[in-house]
């Protein structure tokens, strides 16, 4: 019996989604005990879910062009990407993804322009070769994608005078890369998420103990902080980030806790999360992404029955 993923949609007039219903999409044979990591969306109807682990540890995607009712799935990746799959993210060109290498214990950037047919590798810029730094997450608007990345694999001993962060931007699909700033006050990040319209946002590690949140309209060459999110956010059981419109981004964690701004990131509320058939929502999120400037976005899960869920959330 092939394993499914689970889609559900939520309905009502209320600005939160307050009812969800679900379809199931069959997984391929080879990836019948697979898990979802990640997903990337180019539009509301066209995604990327990675992450589904097979066989022999082969790693699939799965692409849908209608918004879940059909899929197709690939296992056809370049060395470097075949471990597994940790965040993917979409511009007008086509999609990103940090894919994780086994044999070198570290991350590689992979760019596809079919829909996940084939995926080519991306070369890193020359400071993160020297310096060990891999690529950890990123964002995408319509021109450009900003990919953050950290040297924890090379770190010896744990020192922490040994740890380095970057945060670089590219216009032309991982050709060439410019610096890009981290927010003011931030020694890490925890997330990122942008619009076509050329608006992202970042989640950071403040002195404060709680997430401070940020805005860039330029690139990531500079940053405003506008807000943070509440101590009921634990950024050690960060989930995932999206934002489907300028004023509107979710957040989930691993506990399946959903948070929800309507003004931009300056104030956080939670909101409820997808349940499962019997009204639980054990389902261990572990992705979310929306579509640009749709608000339809899409979470996934990780736990047993594994499950994509499909939101169309008012701003």
């Amino acid at each position: 019996m092939a394993t499914t993923v689970l889609v559900g949609e939520a309905t009502g007039a209320s600005s939160l989604p307050e009812r969800w219903t679900r379809m199931t999409v069959p997984l391929p044979d080879a990836a019948a005990n697979g898990q979802l990591a990640a997903i990337g969306c180019w539009s509301p109807t066209g995604c990327i879910i990675g992450g589904i682990r097979g066989a022999n540890a082969a790693t699939f995607t799965g692409t849908t062009m209608n918004g879940g009712r059909s899929w197709f799935f690939t296992s056809r990746f370049p060395a470097p990407l075949a471990g597994g799959v940790a965040s993917i993210a979409c511009d007008r060109s086509g999609c990103f993804m940090v894919g994780e290498n086994l044999a070198e214990d570290a991350d590689a950037l992979g760019f596809t322009r079919n829909q996940g047919r084939s995926w080519s590798i991306v070369p890193l810029p020359q400071q993160w070769i020297s310096e060990a730094i891999t690529p950890g997450f990123i964002g995408c608007t319509t021109s450009t994608c900003l990919v953050y990345g950290n040297n924890i694999f090379a770190m010896s001993g744990k020192n922490p005078s040994n740890y380095r962060v970057a945060l670089v931007s590219t216009s032309d699909d991982g050709r060439s890369w410019s610096p890009a700033a981290l927010p003011g006050g931030s020694g890490d990040l925890d997330a990122i998420a942008c619009i076509g319209a050329g608006r992202c946002w970042a989640l950071y590690r403040s002195a404060q103990p709680q997430e401070g949140v940020a805005v860039s309209i330029d690139g990531g060459r500079t940053w405003t902080t506008v807000g943070v999110i509440g101590n009921a956010f634990d950024p050690d059981h960060f989930g995932g980030f999206g934002c489907a419109t300028r004023t509107s981004c979710y957040l989930v964690d691993d506990s399946n806790d959903l948070f929800v701004t309507h003004n931009g990131g300056q104030e956080w509320s939670p909101t409820n999360p997808p349940r499962n058939r019997h009204g639980s929502t054990d389902l261990e999120t572990d992705g979310l992404a929306c579509a640009s400037e749709s608000a339809t976005c899409y979470i996934v899960g990780i736990a047993p029955p594994t499950s994509l869920w499909k939101s169309q959330l008012a701003s």
